[in-house]
């Protein structure tokens, strides 16, 4: 489906940007360089989740699954977990105040929206 397509794009281009700025963002395996603040991090701070959430709509509509439905209600639930209580106290541990200074400009989840939790040291 054409909206899998689009969250397999943007993951690519999230780890494009992270690989040019020697993976600058939370990468399993490597501690972050580079706060990384242009392209898709510049509507949300984390656009590599939203790339899965697209994927994951996209095999909802496409198979019509109520278990992916659950699924994606489930992933969606753990990820903001795992973003509010180990990403981003990580991050801020790691950039300090510009990851402050990047949590007043740049929502959490939904672009263009101001009403969203800024990280505070």
């Amino acid at each position: 489906s054409l909206i899998m397509w689009l969250g397999a794009g943007l993951a690519i281009w999230c780890g494009i940007l992270m690989a040019l700025n020697k993976w600058g963002s939370v990468v399993p395996f490597y501690k972050p360089t580079a706060l990384i603040t242009t392209g898709p991090y510049a509507l949300v701070r984390h656009p590599m989740m939203w790339s899965l959430y697209i994927v994951l709509i996209g095999e909802v509509l496409v198979n019509l699954s109520p278990a992916l439905v659950l699924w994606l209600i489930i992933w969606a639930r753990f990820t903001h977990i795992y973003i509010e209580k180990h990403e981003e106290p990580f991050l801020l541990r790691h950039f300090g105040a510009p990851y402050v200074q990047y949590t007043a400009r740049v929502p959490r989840w939904l672009p263009f929206s101001q009403k969203q939790k800024q990280v505070t040291a």
